[in-house]
């Protein structure tokens, strides 16, 4: 009785030492490998904040009811393409979409209340907006030419 409780602790203990290892040293190989789509889950489980021209929002969100809950909209797609550029769920995001992804996808640190809170509860904020320069007319008038 006394070998067979000795053995399972020894069990117990290697379990132990091997979920700390893959905690403490292994976690981020796991996190930033490509086939872990927890990442891409969790970038989607929430709206990105809008792009705003003027006081306006060129860009949504749609709610998808799938896996990817979201899914990134434009109101003018065509006409303000070359300033905000996309962010999609299969090609990533370019221009103002990817300069400004930590602030619309509301990771960045200065969205946050308290300092350091969201390290300790896993939790997320909501995206940011982001404000620019860019006059309605003056994009149309670009456009059309």
């Amino acid at each position: 009785m006394r070998r067979a409780a000795a053995l399972c602790l020894l069990l117990l203990v290697a379990l132990l030492v091997n979920a700390a290892r893959v905690q403490l040293f292994e976690a981020e190989e796991l996190n930033d490998n490509p086939a872990n789509r927890r990442t891409t889950i969790a970038r989607y489980d929430q709206p990105r904040g809008n792009i705003l021209v003027g006081d306006r929002a060129v860009t949504g969100n749609k709610e998808t009811g799938e896996q990817l809950s979201f899914e990134r909209t434009y109101l003018h797609g065509p006409l303000y393409a070359p300033v905000t550029g996309y962010a999609s769920q299969t090609y990533g995001t370019t221009l103002i979409e990817h300069a400004e992804d930590d602030v619309l996808s509301g990771t960045d640190s200065l969205l946050a209340p308290l300092p350091f809170w969201n390290e300790f509860t896993r939790g997320r904020q909501p995206g940011g907006d982001v404000v620019t320069t860019v006059k309605e007319s003056m994009q149309r008038a670009a456009y059309a030419g």
